[in-house]
């Protein structure tokens, strides 16, 4: 794998880890090649690699912040690569020769292979504003070749369980969603051996949708409540008192963000993480409880359940809020709090149909999405004088319309010194 490749690769945090049981036991390693071979092979069996992907790519970042050399340059360059690493016929896609030639030339920049990555990823949400994930199209090589999909999956670290890795933590967030998924949540963490700590159900606004949610969980919160229009919140309230008794969790109550049709995990951490900083900054005042260590930065560990294959996404954007907060308030000398994302695995008795399959490979494209934040924030502080391109231009619910309104204000034509950058005019 050549520099630049593996430079933006290790930006987006393609890195190495294990795959656990649910007892916690490993049972395989994943090396970042590994990792870093999946991913890019996952993109070029769906057809993201295409040459219609591919044009639309460089078009669109073109657009917002051209390449050094022209459109056509870059497209041919990029097309040729990936027909050729999806052409040999000993294998369904050459890992080697694509992790040695994609990017490669010196008209790109680790910035552009990030985004080059990233851009074409977003294709599989497939979700625009307002679209829930049973909304979803299936993927025609997911329909035909499930087992291969499922086997990237893996070792993309998405179906496999994310049991707990410490013995204690200071608290634990039981996340929001349909009345399946809070069911599942709340039975992974009754089932929990750890000390899970103060416990926080995240909830919020989203009327509850015969399409995404048990009839009778809202026959059930409907005869509770006596009204009609029910919500998560109502309903994450009556699983609680059904399935915990006598257990003390607390239900935050988050509102909508601005510009959201439903309360977001991220708005979710934001009012977690004030009130667990609070409580922290308290305790230390008063000597409640003793930190781990007696000299600052006190380490602290939060612990966040879902399932596949949203756990990892909601590690992230929970951990990037927490740090925010503790940056904002002036604490990052003073405290730091991991958050570790954990939950049961998808195989199990349902099985794996096409239709949860596709709902993970849009979910890998959300965890992506989450990823190229943070590879942004590190990649800034590394490189102060580069201009990154706005991310509106290559998320999935944004690009067509910052894509529109970029050619609406500018239609310059492309002008470049093809001598200078040692290229045929």
């Amino acid at each position: 794998m050549h520099f630049k490749l593996a430079k933006a690769l290790d930006l987006l945090d393609i890195n190495e880890f294990s795959i656990r049981d649910d007892a916690g036991t490993i049972v395989r390693s994943i090396s970042v090649a590994e990792h870093a071979e999946a991913l890019c092979c996952c993109l070029g069996r769906l057809g993201y690699f295409s040459a219609g992907s591919l044009t639309k790519a460089v078009d669109y970042l073109a657009a917002e912040k051209p390449f050094s050399c022209s459109k056509a340059i870059v497209t041919e360059d990029l097309i040729g690569v990936c027909e050729e690493a999806l052409s040999n016929k000993t294998t369904p896609f050459d890992w080697f020769y694509f992790s040695e030639n994609f990017c490669k030339e010196d008209y790109f920049q680790v910035d552009d292979i990030i985004d080059l990555i990233v851009f074409l990823n977003q294709t599989a949400f497939d979700r625009q504003f307002g679209v829930e994930r049973n909304q979803l199209s299936i993927n025609p090589f997911i329909a035909q070749h499930s087992d291969e999909f499922q086997k990237l999956a893996k070792i993309l670290g998405v179906m496999t369980p994310l049991p707990p890795v410490q013995s204690s933590y200071y608290g634990t967030g039981i996340m929001g969603a349909s009345s399946r998924s809070v069911e599942c949540r709340i039975d992974y963490f009754n089932l929990l051996k750890v000390d899970c700590g103060t416990v926080w159900a995240l909830s919020g606004y989203r009327k509850l949708s015969e399409d995404l949610d048990e009839e009778r969980v809202m026959k059930a919160v409907a005869q509770k409540q006596k009204v009609q229009d029910i919500t998560e919140v109502m309903m994450v309230n009556f699983l609680l008192e059904e399935k915990c008794k006598n257990k003390p969790i607390m239900l935050i109550n988050s509102a909508v963000e601005q510009g959201h049709w439903r309360t977001t995990t991220e708005e979710s951490a934001r009012d977690i993480a004030k009130i667990l900083l609070k409580k922290i900054q308290e305790e230390i005042q008063k000597e409640v409880v003793k930190p781990e260590k007696n000299t600052p930065p006190y380490p602290y560990h939060m612990m966040i359940i879902a399932e596949q294959p949203y756990s990892g996404r909601m590690q992230r954007q929970v951990q990037r809020v927490f740090n925010e907060e503790i940056q904002a308030q002036g604490l990052a000398l003073r405290i730091v709090i991991t958050v570790e994302g954990v939950g049961p695995g998808l195989e199990g008795k349902e099985g794996v149909d096409v239709k949860r399959l596709t709902r993970v490979n849009s979910e890998l494209a959300a965890l992506m999405a989450e990823r190229f934040k943070d590879a942004r924030i590190q990649y800034q502080t590394e490189n102060l004088s580069v201009r990154l391109r706005d991310p509106k231009i290559i998320m999935y619910v944004s690009r067509d319309a910052a894509f529109q309104e970029l050619n609406a204000v500018s239609q310059q034509p492309e002008c470049f010194d093809t001598e200078k950058l040692g290229l045929s005019p």
